[in-house]
């Protein structure tokens, strides 16, 4: 009686997985009233735990079958840290490694404008669970998001796509020279306010990420916050940094 599912099936090389959601018994109408009202009874802290649930349900607990590159995502409470942090109302927000789109709904949720996301083009899979959590958030609580997943190596970039206002970039397992090409990037930027990446055996203190990001702008970077996180799933605990950019005057032209 009134149950629905839908199922996406994504192909990747020999990897297959299907994206599954399965709503129980009773009328859909009435489900969406009554969870409306329990989502707009709960935090925020609690709305983004409750978002992870989701993609947790969505794709059975991982879509991480033959991926490229390294995922990982810091949980609920600690997204909602680094976002607030990043002061995303209003703003675009740009995600560097997005996986599956996690931190990309949260930030949305937290009232960016716009919310950027770029993955690894052979990663396509998760750009289809971002795309069933949000069909099914829209479903269950009539929630709309902006949001843009772009299939793409950030090295290919020599801005950071949308013109963001905040750049977040969960960066540990990524390469030197790509750690270093997303500072660059995000220097270079204009439209860049703050940047929120994480310490890891190649920057073990905010001051390296400073310096890196001082030597690709005319402006001066400053360390905001620092914020220990835990990783959803594995509760591993990682410092995240949110930097500000202070921008220096320019010169007149004549």
């Amino acid at each position: 009686r009134n149950c629905w599912a839908w199922a996406v099936t994504y192909c990747n090389g020999c990897t297959r997985f299907e994206i599954m959601a399965k709503k129980s018994k009773g009328s859909i109408k009435s489900q969406n009233r009554r969870v409306a009202v329990d989502w707009n009874s709960l935090s925020q802290a609690q709305k983004f735990t409750r978002v992870f649930a989701i993609f947790k349900s969505i794709t059975a607990g991982g879509a991480d079958g033959s991926i490229l590159g390294v995922n990982g995502s810091v949980n609920g409470v600690s997204t909602k840290l680094i976002l607030d942090s990043l002061r995303v109302n209003g703003k675009v927000v740009c995600d560097i490694g997005a996986a599956d789109g996690k931190f990309m709904v949260c930030s949305s949720l937290a009232g960016a404008r716009q919310v950027v996301g770029v993955e690894f083009a052979e990663n396509l899979g998760y750009k289809m669970v971002l795309e069933a959590v949000v069909q099914r958030m829209k479903l269950e609580y009539d929630i709309e998001f902006n949001l843009d997943w772009i299939g793409s190596a950030i090295e290919d970039f020599e801005r950071v796509p949308g013109k963001p206002n905040c750049v977040y970039a969960y960066w540990n397992g990524m390469a030197p020279s790509t750690q270093n090409h997303v500072l660059e990037i995000c220097a270079r930027t204009s439209s860049v306010s703050s940047i929120a990446v994480f310490y890891n055996a190649n920057w073990t203190s905010p001051d390296a990420v400073i310096e890196s990001l001082n030597a690709f702008s005319d402006d001066k970077w400053v360390l905001r916050s620092t914020i220990q996180t835990r990783m959803y799933g594995s509760s591993a605990q990682h410092t995240a940094w949110v930097i500000d950019r202070i921008w220096v005057p320019r010169p007149l032209r004549n």
